[in-house]
């Protein structure tokens, strides 16, 4: 099984913690879901859409399917006044097949490959990321910018029409590892601090303690969920091999609409 660690906390401020997130290294499945912060229900909705993505991925469906999936479910679950008018979620997932991994998101939670230096896999669905890809302001500038918070993209909220989701492919070496985080981390650290706890921590466990340790050092003022998942002897598990051929058969309207049971 993939060494990893994950933990989630609540932060200083807020009183809920509405992040959700998954560790499935069984079928290679880790996913951080950030219920949409000011709106009904954001826990609800990062954990559906958590449980749609983990149940659709067991289910034989790809890694950009199940958060599709989840889009859907929360919709329903709206539809049907099973949580707030409008409530969402961020999310970003990493499916690891051997050394093979996919990462797909929506939002702004976050994925980085760290291999002696941190490098940034996706691309915020943002405001502040729009304006800085059009030359608007700096990078800089938008880590504090009064609208670094607004998203673009999320699961739910705004209608049933298909939520466009992002997605890459690499592969992950022996001396690498990927982190996964909602926006409570990177918020409140740096990336020149979280290179360096990355640098200095040994293992995934207490890199993950001091990532958590540093954003509520910094403020602490969102949820914070990492997820930290290393390459070497921790390669992904063959997920096929570990579902059993009715999983693989599911149909889609039966796992949704077992999430309502």
């Amino acid at each position: 099984m993939p060494k990893f660690a994950v933990d989630s906390h609540c932060g200083k401020v807020r009183k809920l913690n509405e992040d959700s997130f998954e560790a499935a290294p069984e079928i290679g499945l880790w996913l951080v879901a950030d219920g949409v912060g000011g709106h009904d229900c954001g826990e609800v909705a990062s954990e559906l859409t958590r449980r749609t993505i983990a149940a659709s991925y067991r289910g034989g469906s790809d890694l950009v399917a199940a958060v599709e999936e989840a889009h859907l479910a929360v919709c329903e679950a709206i539809a049907n006044n099973k949580g707030g008018v409008n409530m969402a979620s961020t999310v970003v997932a990493l499916a690891l097949q051997g050394c093979d991994f996919q990462i797909a998101w929506v939002g702004d939670s976050r994925a980085y490959l760290w291999n002696g230096a941190l490098r940034l896999l996706t691309r915020d669905h943002s405001v502040v990321e729009e304006m800085v890809s059009r030359g608007e302001i700096s990078r800089e500038e938008g880590a504090s910018h009064p609208s670094r918070h607004i998203i673009t993209r999320c699961i739910g909220m705004v209608s049933k029409a298909p939520v466009e989701v992002s997605s890459l492919a690499g592969t992950l070496a022996d001396d690498e590892s990927l982190i996964l985080c909602s926006d409570g981390l990177n918020d409140s650290v740096s990336s020149q601090a979280i290179s360096a706890i990355m640098a200095s921590a040994a293992g995934a466990d207490r890199r993950v303690a001091e990532l958590i340790a540093a954003a509520l050092e910094g403020g602490g003022r969102d949820n914070i969920t990492v997820a930290v998942i290393d390459g070497g002897a921790s390669r992904g598990a063959d997920r096929q091999a570990a579902l059993p051929t009715s999983s693989r058969r599911a149909s889609l309207w039966g796992r949704l609409l077992s999430l309502f049971r």
